[in-house]
């Protein structure tokens, strides 16, 4: 596979991570539960999202041994990343707030990649 292909095939997966944590947002979900949820486990960086706020990167996180219950109108920040090597990060970032309805994205989401030739 070229590193190209790796490139995308890796951001839309982490597109599909970020939709389906961001579908979980809501009051009373477990950032633990939605970590486990979405298959994103045994990476090097062990979580995917955290509180934004006075100092951005807050609590709660979305990770293993978070077990506080998310409130409505919380801030949270979803960056499911992968490294690749000789590349660098793959991944997204958008900032969602916990509603009833699930995660709404405050910073456009899901952006697929542009080749720049």
């Amino acid at each position: 596979m070229s590193v190209g292909v790796q490139v995308v095939k890796t951001h839309r997966e982490c597109l599909r991570v970020q939709k389906k944590a961001a579908a979980a947002l809501r009051p009373g979900a477990i950032p633990s539960e939605i970590y486990e949820s979405v298959g994103f486990a045994n990476r090097k960086v062990r979580f995917i999202g955290h509180g934004v706020g006075l100092y951005i990167d807050e609590f709660p996180v979305i990770a293993n041994g978070f077990d506080s219950p998310l409130k409505e109108n919380m801030t949270i920040s979803l960056e499911p990343k992968i490294g690749i090597p000789d590349v660098g990060m793959v991944g997204g970032e958008d900032t969602y707030i916990v509603s009833e309805d699930g995660g709404r994205c405050l910073t456009g989401g899901e952006r697929d990649t542009i080749r720049v030739d």
